[in-house]
């Protein structure tokens, strides 16, 4: 498996088109077992549905150097 992304999950919602879109007020989960315990005890006005996301890491910057 590559260092270079991973795979997240979150909650979205279908939209009339047919799309997915995101709810990013819950967050991502690490897995499906997570974002399954999250909506257990919760209430929805509308279906939800589980979607994956693969997120990509890059470097940016150092922040801080090694101390002695």
């Amino acid at each position: 498996m590559s260092k270079n992304y991973r795979l997240v999950y979150m909650l979205a919602v279908r939209d009339s088109q047919g799309q997915f879109d995101p709810l990013v007020e819950h967050g991502e989960f690490v897995n499906r077992a997570a974002a399954k315990e999250y909506i257990a005890d919760k209430k929805f006005d509308t279906d939800i549905h589980l979607i994956r996301k693969e997120v990509s890491l890059f470097y940016d910057r150092k922040l801080v150097d090694k101390e002695d």
